[in-house]
């Protein structure tokens, strides 16, 4: 299916690229910002005893800084990324529908009288929006969601490499379920 629709979406390519290019820069940095406090309480603040803490005010104004970057970054590659799959996809359904109307024209007069014009405005329009609209939803949630799983599987190893066995309990797992659920279906 997929074969079939990637025709109508090559003079978008630029676009579902960049859009990709932002979901998954923004899915990095999303999952940096846990990391990033992890190392801000580790080294920005520490225990002398059980009651007494010091605190390094440069050190935690620096990494705090870096993360409102951060966070503004992720932001905009989020606005990106929306910008970037809504035109790819109004691309992709106006590039559908220009081949229908030259299908439709193709046809004589015979054939365009076992349609109703009411079928034939329905494929153009709203058949072709839901296309539209399906691939634009489902754009992001499918790309974003692998690269959130490495990349917090990345942070995870770094920060606790025993915890992080969890990770590929729960990889596995799920890897199983879409495995069998796609072989029913």
């Amino acid at each position: 299916m997929i074969k079939k629709f990637a025709r109508f979406m090559k003079p978008y390519k630029k676009q579902f690229i960049l859009a990709i290019c932002c979901v998954v820069l923004e899915s990095m940095l999303e999952v940096s910002l846990p990391f990033l406090m992890n190392v801000l309480l580790k080294n920005g603040i520490s225990t002398i005893d059980d009651v007494t803490y010091t605190m390094d005010l440069n050190y935690i104004l620096i990494i705090g800084s870096i993360m409102v970057g951060i966070s503004m970054l992720a932001f905009l590659l989020g606005i990106g990324s929306a910008k970037f799959s809504a035109t790819a996809c109004r691309g992709f359904g106006y590039e559908i529908r220009k081949e229908e109307y030259q299908k439709i024209q193709s046809y004589s007069f015979k054939n365009l009288d076992e349609f109703r014009a009411s079928s034939i405005i329905t494929r153009l329009t709203n058949d072709v929006q839901i296309l539209s609209d399906t691939l634009c939803i489902s754009l992001r949630p499918a790309l974003r969601a692998p690269f959130m799983m490495i990349f917090s599987l990345t942070f995870a190893l770094i920060i606790s490499p025993t915890l992080s066995l969890i990770f590929f309990v729960a990889l596995i797992f799920l890897a199983l379920i879409t495995f069998f659920y796609n072989s029913l279906c």
